[in-house]
């Protein structure tokens, strides 16, 4: 299985998602603040004993073994059974990488739960009300056949609690980010392109690193393609049959690389552009979907959410170097997935 597949693992039912774990190692588990600790190794591992702890806050089996049931019933049927014992690294299963992120993701709860403790931030009677019935819905909807998880509604009804915390932590920091942004930096156009590559990988899978000879006449093929398309009816298929790379549409805005390619913001519905010279390759844009207000609120609204999501980050950071996080060596080795 290639790496860039397991994001599909890693999401859980349940999960904010609001930070990302890299592959874990050892050394990833020491800079995040996750160790092992001797108070938790036991040889009778039941529902209520504690198998991490997060600052001042223990967990228990049982806590965990939700989270468990939400990463399996996600994909129930959709991955082999045997999933989680094929290799992610060389020293690492995909199941041994899960359980360490699942570590990571309630470590992550927990840090910012205390965190609004601190803050003075808490949840009102109704968002209480809502995770208590959100709660029964998720126990009146669990199929026959799951006791060994041992869920209850009030268990549950304290996850949704503190996921809802997490999430009102979020907007605080969140609201704390500059919104304002200059009309001129909002603007985004969607284009269809050819590709002419100089450097790079093609459509095939051929590395490219031409020669400045070479450069020459792949500049004289991008003119000659950008004088005929001016004639042709569908700039897309003829973009599919021309351009080096698979590629053919991307929308063009002031965050966009390469810089050269943003003199394309400024094109109208319908209008394809001169030759575009980037460091890797030239371009013809043909405009699909010119500047307009619609298109300039959406991506204002995803600049400032880039930005909401970045100054949570950093905020995080700076947290959870005040809470210590260790977890039980015989719960990442005998924890089992199935």
């Amino acid at each position: 299985m290639r790496r860039k597949g397991m994001a599909i693992l890693l999401t859980m039912a349940v999960a904010c998602g609001m930070t990302s774990c890299n592959k874990s190692n050892d050394e990833d588990i020491k800079k995040y603040g996750v160790g092992v600790d001797s108070a938790f190794e036991t040889e009778d591992m039941q529902l209520e004993t504690s198998v991490m702890a997060v600052g001042e806050e223990e967990v228990s089996l049982n806590e965990m073994l939700f989270y468990v049931y939400c990463l399996e019933s996600n994909y129930d049927g959709d991955l082999t059974a045997n999933i989680w014992d094929y290799e992610y690294s060389d020293d690492e299963t995909i199941g041994s990488y899960t359980k360490e992120h699942l570590v990571k993701e309630i470590a992550q709860i927990k840090i910012i739960c205390q965190q609004a403790a601190k803050e003075h931030v808490s949840l009102t009677e109704q968002e209480l009300n809502e995770a208590s019935v959100a709660a029964g819905q998720f126990m009146e909807a669990l199929p026959k056949g799951n006791e060994d998880y041992n869920l209850t509604r009030e268990m549950i009804r304290d996850i949704y609690a503190e996921h809802a915390l997490a999430k009102k932590m979020y907007d605080v920091v969140a609201g704390t980010v500059d919104t304002s942004i200059p009309a001129e930096e909002a603007k985004q156009v969607t284009v269809s392109y050819i590709e002419v590559l100089t450097k790079g990988t093609d459509r095939n899978g051929n590395e490219v690193d031409l020669s400045e000879e070479q450069k020459k006449t792949a500049l004289k093929r991008a003119k000659n393609l950008q004088k005929d398309v001016s004639t042709v009816e569908d700039f897309e298929a003829y973009a599919k049959r021309n351009s080096d790379v698979d590629t053919t549409e991307m929308k063009i805005n002031s965050a966009t690389e390469p810089t050269e390619l943003q003199v394309a913001i400024n094109l109208n519905q319908g209008e394809i552009s001169p030759v575009i010279e980037t460091e890797n390759g030239y371009y013809i844009c043909y405009c699909k979907e010119e500047y307009n207000v619609k298109n300039a609120k959406e991506y204002k609204e995803s600049i400032i959410k880039e930005r909401e999501k970045q100054a949570f980050t950093e905020k995080f950071q700076e947290w959870k170097e005040n809470y210590k996080v260790v977890a039980s060596e015989t719960l990442l080795d005998e924890l089992k997935l199935h």
